[in-house]
C-alpha cells in the first residue's frame, strides 16, 4: 500500500494550481494563512483568468458571488504581492479551467501536481487525465478541496469523484475524502426548472425594435451593468454575436424581426436560474437597450469547431486531427454526456441535439451552443434535425409540444454511435 501523504507534505512537493472556486471558498483565507511558509517557498500558480473571473464576479456577478470573489480576490492579491503566488496564462485561454487543465496535460509526465478546486466537472476530468496517463506515469495528480462545512482542507479520492460517496477525513490531515463539492461559481443556481406536461402560453408579440446593434453599441445588462459591442463574430438566421469589450464572455442579439415577448420571457426564465456550468453555453445575462427594450442576452464564449465538421468527416479528421485515436473519440463522448448530465438534473432538455451545436478544442474540452433553444418549463425547443429525431416525432411542428427524455435519449444514442463511427448513421445501409 502507497504510504499516506500529508496534507502539508503535499503543498510542499507538488506545483500548486489554484481555481476560481476554490479562491472564493470563506476559508481560503484562513488556508493560505495555514500554509504561508509553504507558499513562500512553493509559490501557487494562478491563471491569469482567475483573477479576470474574480474581478469580474465581483463586480457584476450575481449577488450571491460578489461578496465572495471581493474577498478572494483580496486574499489573492496578497498572495501575488508577497510573492506566495505566481500568475500564468495565454492570451488564447477562454476558461480558467483551459490553463489548468493544460498545465497537468503537459507536465504530469514530469512533475508531481496537486490542484486546489471546489468544481466538481473540473475534478472529473482531472481524474480521467489521471487514469488515462496512469500506465506511463509515476507522477501524483492530487486534488485538494476546502469542506463545506468546515471549510477545511481535504484531499478527494478517485472513488469518490466516481461515485459521489462521502467519508469523513483524518483529523490529522492525511489523504481523506468528501462528496463532491459545489463550485460557488456554481452552488447559487442548482435550483432545478419545474417539469411541464403542456407547453406554455407563449405570446409572438413583437417587440418594438426597428435597428441593429452594431460594434461600438452600448447596451445593458439585467444588472444594469453596460456592455460595449466589439466586433461581430458570427451570425445566423435569427441573430449576431458580438465580442464585448473587455470581457472574455460574448453577446446573442437578435434581429429586430426575431425579437418576440416570447423569446425574452424564455431568456430571462433562464437567466433567473442563474445556472453555470463549463462547457454549456447558458445566458448568464439578457440585455437591453437605451429604451429597456430587451435585445439579447450574454454567454460564455465558445472554442473549437463543431462535430458535424470534423469528427464526422473522417477524411477532413485525419487532416486536422491525425493523432486522434478511438481513445480520444471516448473522451469526448463522455464529456458530451457529462454535460447532458448537468441539464437533466435541472429538468432541461437540448431538444435539437446535433453535431452542429457541439464544439471540441479537445477531447476533453467540449461546448454546448444555441442554449436558448433548449426546452425550458413549457418553452418546447422549436427546432430539430431529422437524423437525430425519434421517429414518432418525425415531421411534426417542434414547436406545439414538449418532448421527452425518451425522445432526448434517442437523439444521444444516435450521438453516441456517430461519434464511435465516424462518418456512419445507425440506421445506414451502407
Amino acid at each position: 500500500m502507497a504510504h499516506t501523504q500529508t496534507l502539508n507534505s503535499v503543498l510542499e512537493s507538488h506545483a500548486v494550481l489554484l481555481d476560481t472556486c476554490f479562491a472564493m471558498q470563506s476559508g481560503f483565507s484562513e488556508f493560505v494563512r495555514d500554509h504561508a511558509s509553504i507558499f513562500a517557498k512553493n509559490p501557487i500558480l494562478v491563471p491569469s483568468l482567475v483573477v479576470k473571473e474574480l474581478v469580474r464576479l465581483a463586480s457584476d456577478g450575481p449577488g450571491t458571488c460578489q461578496v465572495p470573489a471581493q474577498q478572494g480576490l483580496t486574499a489573492l492579491t496578497e498572495l501575488i504581492n508577497t510573492r506566495q503566488a505566481q500568475i500564468r496564462g495565454e492570451s488564447s485561454d477562454v476558461f480558467a479551467d483551459q490553463v489548468i487543465q493544460r498545465v497537468v496535460e503537459q507536465h504530469m509526465l514530469s512533475r508531481d501536481i496537486v490542484v486546489l478546486t471546489n468544481d466538481a466537472p473540473l475534478m472529473r476530468d482531472l481524474h480521467a487525465k489521471l487514469k488515462k496517463e496512469s500506465v506511463r506515469s509515476r507522477r501524483s495528480l492530487k486534488v485538494i478541496k476546502l469542506h463545506a462545512k468546515t471549510q477545511k482542507a481535504i484531499f478527494f479520492r478517485p472513488r469518490n469523484i466516481e461515485a459521489g460517496l462521502s467519508t469523513a477525513g483524518d483529523s490529522n490531515g492525511h489523504v481523506a475524502s468528501d462528496s463532491m463539492g459545489k463550485n460557488p461559481v456554481r452552488q447559487h443556481a442548482p435550483r432545478a426548472f419545474r417539469i411541464e406536461s403542456k407547453v406554455a402560453r407563449i405570446s409572438e408579440k413583437r417587440l418594438p425594435v426597428e435597428d441593429k446593434p452594431v460594434t461600438g453599441s452600448s447596451l445593458k445588462c439585467t444588472d444594469g451593468t453596460a456592455v460595449v459591442l466589439g466586433k461581430q463574430l458570427a451570425a445566423g438566421g435569427e441573430g449576431a454575436v458580438f465580442e464585448i469589450v473587455g470581457r472574455s464572455d460574448v453577446c446573442k442579439l437578435y434581429f429586430p424581426d426575431k425579437l418576440t415577448e416570447a423569446r425574452r420571457d424564455k431568456i430571462e426564465l433562464m437567466v433567473s436560474h442563474q445556472f453555470v456550468c463549463r462547457g454549456i453555453c447558458w445566458p448568464i445575462a439578457s440585455v437591453a437597450d437605451a429604451a429597456g427594450v430587451f435585445r439579447g442576452f450574454i454567454m460564455p464564449r465558445a472554442a473549437g469547431q463543431p462535430l458535424g465538421h470534423t469528427l464526422f468527416l473522417p477524411h477532413q479528421l485525419q487532416r486536422i486531427r491525425p493523432d486522434w485515436t478511438r481513445r480520444e473519440s471516448v473522451s469526448l463522448a463522455l464529456h458530451i454526456l457529462y454535460c447532458l448530465e448537468d441539464l437533466h438534473r435541472i429538468n432541461v432538455l437540448i431538444g435539437d441535439i446535433n453535431p452542429q451545436n457541439i464544439l471540441f478544442a479537445a477531447p476533453d474540452e467540449v461546448y454546448i451552443v444555441d442554449c436558448d433553444s433548449f426546452q425550458v418549463e413549457g418553452f418546447p425547443c422549436p427546432v430539430g434535425t431529422v437524423n437525430f429525431t425519434a421517429p414518432e416525432i418525425q415531421g411534426q411542428d417542434y414547436g406545439t409540444f414538449l418532448r421527452t427524455y425518451e425522445h432526448e435519449l434517442f437523439a444521444v444514442a444516435t450521438l453516441l454511435f456517430m461519434i464511435l463511427f465516424p462518418g456512419k448513421c445507425p440506421y445506414s445501409h451502407a
